[in-house]
C-alpha cells in the first residue's frame, strides 16, 4: 500500500466510525444503510488483500535463499576437487570450468547459479573416479544435485508469488477505486438527506471525509468538491 493509499485508508475508517456512531440514523434511511455495508465491505477487502499482498513473496524469498547457499555449500567442495585435479593434469579447460570463487558464485544470479552447478556437477559425474582422492564420493553429488533441485524449485516459487503479488496489487487498487466511488457517487450525495434533521451528523461525516497526510503533517482533500458544513 503505498502513503497515500494508507492515508487514504485512514480517511474510510475515520468516516465508518462516524457512520457507526450515528447508525440508528443511517438504519432509518435503507438505501444508505445498504451503502453503508457495501463501503464497509470494500473497506475489508482493502485491509484482506494488503496483508495478503505483504506475504506474497517474503515467505519464498527466504526459501529461496536458504536453497542459494544450499547449493554453495555443497558445490564448493566438488568445485575444489575439479580445480585441483585440473592444475595436477595440466587441463586448462577444466581449470576454466572450475575456476569460480564463493564470492563470484553468491553474485550470481539463480539461473546463472544453477546453470554453473549443473556444468560442475556433469564434469564431476564423469570424472568421479579420478575424485576420489579428494574424497568426492557419488554421495556428495547426489546431495548436490538435490540441492539444484531444490534451487529450481523454490526460483520457481518466487516467480509465481510475484505473479501472485502483481494480481493482488491490482486487486489493491480495484477495491481502493470502488470505495471511493461509492462515497463520492453515493454517500456523499445522501447524506444531503440528514442534513436539515442532524446537522451534526452531517458536519461530523464531511469531517471525516479529509484526507490527513500523516507523513508529512499536512491535509488534502478529494479532488470533488464536498459540500459546506451546516452552520
Amino acid at each position: 500500500m503505498t502513503n497515500h493509499e494508507e492515508n487514504k485508508l485512514n480517511m474510510f475508517n475515520s468516516v465508518l466510525a462516524v457512520l457507526k456512531e450515528h447508525e440508528t440514523a443511517v438504519a432509518e434511511i435503507p438505501a444508505m444503510a445498504e451503502t453503508v455495508s457495501q463501503f464497509q465491505t470494500e473497506v475489508d477487502g482493502i485491509v484482506e488483500t494488503d496483508a495478503q499482498y505483504k506475504k506474497a513473496t517474503s515467505g519464498k524469498t527466504a526459501e529461496k535463499n536458504v536453497a542459494v547457499e544450499e547449493v554453495i555449500v555443497s558445490l564448493l567442495p566438488v568445485r575444489s576437487a575439479l580445480y585441483a585435479l585440473a592444475l595436477k593434469t595440466k587441463d586448462e579447460e577444466l581449470k576454466a570450468v572450475t575456476s569460480s570463487t564463493e564470492g563470484y558464485l553468491k553474485k550470481l544470479r539463480d539461473v546463472e547459479l544453477i546453470q554453473k552447478a549443473e556444468t560442475i556437477l556433469q564434469t564431476a559425474q564423469q570424472k568421479i573416479n579420478d575424485l576420489t582422492p579428494y574424497k568426492i564420493t557419488a554421495e556428495k553429488l547426489t546431495a548436490l544435485k538435490s540441492n539444484i533441485d531444490e534451487l529450481k524449485a523454490s526460483s520457481g516459487k518466487k516467480e509465481s508469488g510475484f505473479s501472485n503479488k502483481s494480481a493482488l496489487r491490482k486487486s489493491l487498487t480495484e477495491k481502493f477505486e470502488r470505495a471511493d466511488e461509492i462515497l463520492n457517487e453515493h454517500l456523499d450525495t445522501m447524506m444531503e438527506l440528514v442534513r436539515q434533521d442532524d446537522p451534526q451528523f452531517y458536519n461530523q461525516y464531511f469531517s471525516a471525509r479529509v484526507i490527513k497526510d500523516l507523513g508529512a503533517g499536512r491535509k488534502t482533500t478529494e479532488p470533488q468538491p464536498v459540500p459546506e458544513p451546516s452552520k
